[in-house]
């Protein structure tokens, strides 16, 4: 069985492929504590265990902090524990196969983050603009987004390395005066 942990962009969820069939259950706000949960009862539905896991894919963004470093974190952590390959994707890489395609993804409509993704995984590296550049396709509805086609393309093998929306806004804690 392959797993996959798809919590980049807005739909969130987890996906369960057996071989013979495709399940998956959305996750909601509380990514972290609902995601063991659901991973444990769609392995019940389809007859399985944690055992018949052979390999984790997770989407690595773009996204935001918290929920990236959630599904990130949880792959991680089950492909060391149950010593399986770790598959890292993006969604620009769930809707092309085609080499040098713009493509960009916004959330909020705010800024958009805009990539050109090949197959061993970035000629353009995904960056942030706050206008969208002319040419660019936008990903956001697209459906190979959807959870039910996360195993349909192959897996470039990025790093396991978020790609976040925006960039962290947490300032690292200043030295106490006492400790110096």
């Amino acid at each position: 069985m392959r797993l996959g942990l798809q919590t980049a962009g807005f739909a969130h969820a987890v996906i369960l492929n057996t071989g013979a069939q495709t399940i998956s259950q959305s996750l909601g706000k509380a990514i972290a504590e609902e995601m063991p949960g659901i991973v444990q009862k769609l392995l019940t539905q389809c007859g399985g265990s944690f055992d018949d896991i052979n390999m984790v894919r997770v989407c690595v963004g773009p996204g935001g902090f918290t929920s990236l470093r959630s599904g990130l974190a949880y792959g991680q952590g089950l492909s060391r524990a149950l010593n399986i390959p770790l598959e890292s994707t993006s969604l620009f890489h769930l809707v092309t196969d085609n080499d040098d395609q713009l493509l960009g993804f916004s959330q909020g409509g705010k800024d958009m983050i805009v990539a050109r993704p090949t197959r061993e995984g970035f000629l353009e590296e995904p960056h942030l603009v706050v206008e969208p550049p002319m040419g660019v396709f936008l990903i956001n509805e697209h459906p190979g987004l959807s959870p039910g086609a996360f195993f349909d393309r192959p897996c470039p093998m990025l790093p396991p390395k978020p790609l976040y929306v925006r960039p962290p806004d947490a300032t690292p804690a200043a030295r106490p005066p006492w400790l110096s």
